[in-house]
């Protein structure tokens, strides 16, 4: 974990590659619904099209959340040698406090933006 977050830098493409996404569907969602203005965004395809992407943004953000407290987890496993100081600790503590909220978020809102665009078109 340490050599793919601090050497590799998984983090970061993973945020490069979650950005492209939401700039493709994003794409895709103005060209279907001609810029936002047509009847296909109130249809019931178009509202789970749009709940998809705005759960997809919600994951989005706490998974960048995510990825901070990974860096500070790994950046601090790297400097420990032995027993880790109390400001160490602290920092550790801090962290998975931290992931305990925010990794749970993260993955009910994508696990909801996946089943509602799976199913989007389905939906008359």
């Amino acid at each position: 974990m340490g050599y793919l977050v601090n050497k590799a830098r998984i983090h970061i493409v993973l945020t490069i590659a979650a950005s492209l996404t939401i700039l493709a569907g994003a794409g895709l969602y103005w060209i279907d619904s001609d810029g936002f203005t047509s009847a296909w965004t109130r249809s019931t395809a178009g509202l789970f099209f749009g709940i998809g992407g705005v759960l997809g943004l919600i994951g989005y953000v706490f998974g960048m959340l995510i990825g901070k407290n990974i860096s500070i987890l790994a950046g601090i496993g790297a400097q420990v040698q032995g027993k880790p100081t109390p400001d160490q600790m602290n920092q550790i503590q801090a962290a998975q406090k931290q992931l305990r909220v925010v990794g749970p978020i993260s993955s009910f809102s994508l696990i909801l933006a996946v089943i509602c665009m799976s199913v989007a078109r389905y939906w008359i």
